[in-house]
């Protein structure tokens, strides 16, 4: 059973990277100020999320997965987030791209994984892996940030002083530059009611 939820894993990497060649001189929608990709999941208790229900929030999305190591590391930094900021100004959600499985056998799966590792943000189901093809999603942990109007923001990665809308790989979100631009989003969120 392992060895196939392995197998379609690595065959939604390999389609994920095949749609970014195909799409690569096309407008990705992925550009700072621009609206990302649209999405409907569910959550783990079988509700409707939408991307546009947390408009007037900074949002965090973070693509995710139960067996990538990084991913378990960067869950205290992604809880301190989620603590530290009120739930009027700031959402994060973990999109778990699982693979493998039923609906119901990701969402049970999921929900013994937050439990024994104390997931306080929002949990998504990418139960096909279109959402994570839709924002270019190439290895786990990626994190993108939006504004409270709902767009995409460049945000500076302490560990390449670069400057970007994608964040590839595990980071200290509860501290630092990354801590500072977020309470500086949340802050203009504030000014703005």
């Amino acid at each position: 059973m392992r060895l196939f939820e392995l197998s379609k894993l690595i065959l939604i990497i390999l389609f994920t990277a095949f749609s970014i060649s195909c799409n690569e001189s096309s407008n990705s929608g992925l550009g700072p100020g621009k609206n990302p990709p649209y999405f409907e999941l569910l959550d783990l208790k079988n509700n409707k999320v939408k991307l546009e229900h947390f408009r007037g929030r900074v949002v965090l999305i973070n693509f995710w997965a139960t067996w990538c190591g990084p991913c378990i590391n960067e869950i205290p930094q992604l809880n301190y987030l989620v603590e530290n900021f009120s739930k009027e100004q700031f959402a994060l959600l973990g999109i778990a791209v699982e693979g493998g499985g039923t609906l119901f056998e990701q969402q049970d799966r999921l929900k013994g994984f937050a439990e024994k590792h104390k997931i306080k943000f929002k949990i998504l189901i990418d139960q096909d892996g279109k959402t994570a093809s839709d924002y270019k999603v190439n290895g786990f942990p990626e994190s993108f940030i939006l504004d409270q109007d709902g767009k995409l923001q460049m945000i500076k990665d302490p560990n390449s002083s670069s400057l970007t809308v994608k964040i590839i790989g595990p980071r200290e979100w509860g501290q630092g530059e990354l801590l500072s631009q977020i309470s500086r989003l949340v802050n203009t969120t504030l000014k703005k009611r």
